[in-house]
């Protein structure tokens, strides 16, 4: 199963924990480091960013955004369109659905990401459903 995380590490360009458990404590660590690659995590990011007091929800989710797709962060608005406005590609949208799935604890079908018209309407969603020790 190791070579399988690896593999996948290196395909999402990021970092898999080998001696990760079932509970995700692990992975809650690297998470909270840079990348491997010299970029600050998501989280780190996010903390950075100027938006982060007034809404930390979408400065985290604008962190992973960048991270996944490229787009600078201050680009993402609640108002956003992920394809239309910023240009995330379809394999981008999947990655960063897992990423938001892991991330915020929220379990998010197909079926739910596609009806979202905008950031602001997943960003809900995700308050709405996120686990409580988040």
């Amino acid at each position: 199963m190791g070579d399988l995380a690896a593999q996948l590490a290196a395909k999402f360009n990021t970092e898999v924990p080998l001696d990760a458990d079932d509970s995700g404590e692990a992975a809650e660590g690297a998470a909270a480091t840079s990348t491997g690659d010299g970029k600050k995590s998501a989280k780190a990011q996010a903390k950075a960013d100027p938006r982060a007091g007034a809404d930390p929800l979408l400065a985290e989710f604008a962190a992973l955004v960048e991270d996944v797709a490229g787009v600078e962060a201050g680009e993402v608005t609640r108002e956003s369109r992920l394809r239309e406005d910023l240009g995330v590609d379809s394999l981008s949208l999947i990655e960063l659905t897992v990423r938001a799935e892991e991330t915020f604890g929220v379990r998010l079908a197909d079926k739910t990401v596609a009806g979202f018209g905008n950031v602001g309407e997943g960003l809900d969603h995700l308050a709405e459903h996120r686990s409580p020790a988040e």
